[in-house]
């Protein structure tokens, strides 16, 4: 039997395919996002030093109201006036009878406290200990005798050496950091604790910091601990670690003092014929006007000794002074170190240190506290400054003051990515440079460094700078092509010269990233919109060369319009809304009766024609024919049975 589909079906299928046709059509619509677009603004990047946000590194120099300039150290740090031993040796039977080294002062109450490192050999147990001086001058020194040492406390470890000490006055008394060996074991040097309520009696802590892992820079000894108090409360010690052939600087924090955790190594060996070319040992921090001053024993060789000094205003990345204290002719001839230095509030900064000569005795220097003294050289790197895929670089603009010969500021652009220097942008000492023949695609990420240097008196200011990247539709050859066709890429469009060879091509094409080898090539393009095509060849010398072309796509005039999408969209919606109607007035049959005109229809034909048992029949015939909803056919079934029965 043929059977009619059911108007509520036909309106299901026809909502169906219309969607179907509706998205197909607008589909090329929605996915068209070409990866560039070609302006013709320009774009600006600059730096007015509000914040570190676009520094990598910041050495020697200090950034406030937004300028940059060389720390204002407030004194010379070179232009010490020695004057003489102040510690010397003790008599035959004293701990310190053979060395007084490694001092460390503490003004209290207006006393100077010193404690030092005191040393006699032979002996049957141990070699070094702890000793204590004061002074009302810091110039002229009482002993009063052996501190801290196996002889004069309870150890909580079997110490056989005692050396090199550092004491901060707190609150709730003193604490004392030292070095110490384990007469137990073969090791080196370790860091270990003590306390004192008065910094006369003492008692010990035990170890506080312990070697590293076998292959560490510490594994083989860590001595030389020297700590301050952070105006937050926190705690920073820096360290000598040893690693069986180089002695380096580490550090430490702690938030309490007394539980320490390894930041690592931070200073390393400079290169040869350099103060520290060998060693770095005998480390002292100061943290003065937002800046780390740091002195230590530099080892240019094997031997001999001399005091060097760094800066650093993070405590992270640190500028080398160089040599600031070295031998003379008197009882340190030979060679310095251990120093200790102290900003006093008598317009004075006082340096301790020990000097050799046949012995290690501990001297006194000194210098006047100037109101300004910016120390020299400084150096700032920005993080990598990028391009995008449409801009060229343009110009560098820098602002600053303070400049004459003695004062300078020399700028070099490198590439952020292999950190070289770009052919002749080294040390500029120009303002307003162009830098429009670097190539943006050679050098995507440029990074800026800035030198300063000083007279001492007086300092370079950097106000701003900043780089401008125009548009480059300019710059590179432009393809225009319509939607559905063929763009053909030569290579010879992008570099001029016919010997190039391996050429590739980059782009992205509706979110799907595209390569084509080739030195020519073909690519069609469905989707209206401007393209930047990566060209990557290689020369007959075997040299890479990047270049671009830009591609213009344009809609095809034949083709369908975005407008006549719309237009088809909307008849296709009322349609849908059409057939939906249809659906929901399910009380209507498809020739228009309603149910109870369908009823006296059937029972009129029934009465006039048929016996009353052929209704039934009728009425399934009517539903198999299409002519009656299925709604009807099921309550005239219901009511005729009935009445059957």
């Amino acid at each position: 039997m043929n059977r009619k589909i059911r108007p509520n079906k036909i309106a299901i299928c026809g909502i169906l395919l219309a969607s179907a046709f509706l998205l197909a059509a607008l589909t090329p619509v929605l996915a068209h996002e070409p990866l560039t677009e070609i302006s013709d603004s320009m774009t600006v990047w600059t730096d007015d030093f509000d914040d570190l946000d676009e520094l990598e590194s910041l050495k020697g120099l200090n950034i406030e109201d937004g300028k940059v300039s060389l720390l204002n150290l407030g004194f010379d740090p070179v232009a010490w006036d020695k004057k003489g031993l102040t510690i010397p040796n003790g008599t035959a039977t004293d701990v310190d009878c053979r060395w007084t080294m490694q001092p460390f002062v503490l003004k209290d109450n207006g006393i100077y406290k010193m404690w030092y490192t005191g040393y006699r050999n032979p002996h049957p147990d141990y070699t070094y200990s702890i000793m204590y001086a004061t002074s009302t001058d810091a110039e002229n020194w009482t002993k009063q005798g052996v501190a801290f040492g196996p002889d004069s406390v309870t150890m909580k470890n079997n110490i056989r050496g005692m050396a090199v000490p550092c004491v901060l006055k707190e609150a709730d008394g003193y604490k004392m950091y030292y070095s110490g060996q384990d007469a137990d074991t073969t090791s080196y040097f370790e860091m270990y604790m003590a306390t004192s309520d008065d910094g006369l009696n003492w008692v010990d802590q035990g170890k506080i910091l312990g070697n590293g892992p076998y292959g560490t820079t510490d594994f083989m000894g860590l001595d030389n601990g020297k700590v301050i108090k952070m105006p937050d409360g926190t705690y920073k010690m820096v360290y000598v670690g040893y690693d069986g052939v180089t002695k380096k600087l580490h550090m430490a924090t702690s938030s309490d003092g007394v539980s320490w955790q390894k930041e690592g190594m931070f200073l390393n060996t400079s290169g040869p014929g350099s103060p520290d070319f060998m060693w770095l040992t005998e480390p002292f921090m100061v943290y003065h006007n937002d800046t780390y001053l740091l002195w230590y024993s530099g080892y240019p060789y094997y031997g001999q000794t001399v005091i060097c000094f760094a800066t650093s205003v993070d405590g992270q990345n640190w500028t080398k002074h160089g040599e600031v204290l070295g031998p003379s002719i008197f009882t340190d001839s030979m060679r310095v170190g251990g120093s200790n230095v102290m900003v006093d509030d008598e317009g004075l900064v006082r340096m301790w240190y020990y000097g050799f000569n046949s012995s290690h005795l501990i001297h006194y220097a000194e210098t006047d506290y100037l109101s300004e003294f910016y120390i020299s050289p400084g150096e700032m790197i920005t993080k990598p400054i990028s391009i995008s895929e449409d801009k060229a670089w343009a110009s560098l603009n820098i602002s600053r003051t303070g400049i004459d010969l003695d004062n300078t500021i020399l700028v070099s652009i490198q590439d952020a990515d292999t950190g070289i220097n770009i052919g002749s942008f080294v040390d500029l000492e120009e303002v307003d440079i162009d830098i429009s023949n670097i190539s943006c695609l050679d050098h995507p990420n440029l990074q800026l460094v800035a030198k300063f240097k000083g007279n001492g008196l007086n300092s370079p200011v950097l106000e701003s700078w900043s780089i401008s990247m125009k548009d480059d539709a300019n710059l590179y050859p432009v393809i225009s092509s319509e939607s559905g066709e063929m763009v053909i890429f030569d290579c010879t469009t992008c570099f001029n010269h016919e010997d190039m060879v391996n050429c590739t091509w980059i782009f992205e094409y509706n979110r799907t990233h595209q390569e084509l080898y080739g030195n020519t090539c073909e690519f069609c393009f469905w989707t209206p919109g401007n393209y930047s095509i990566l060209v990557i060849a290689t020369d007959s010398e075997g040299e890479v060369k990047r270049s671009k072309i830009l591609i213009d796509v344009m809609e095809n005039s034949e083709e369908t319009s975005f407008s006549d999408y719309v237009w088809l969209g909307a008849i296709l919606v009322v349609g849908i809304l059409l057939a939906l109607f249809m659906v929901l007035k399910h009380r209507k049959d498809i020739n228009g009766q309603s149910p109870a005109q369908v009823e006296k229809e059937i029972s009129e034909t029934a009465e006039a024609t048929e016996p009353q048992i052929d209704i039934l029949e009728s009425i399934e015939k009517r539903f198999i024919g299409g002519y009656i909803s299925e709604a009807t056919y099921i309550k005239l079934k219901e009511k005729y049975s009935k009445e059957n029965q």
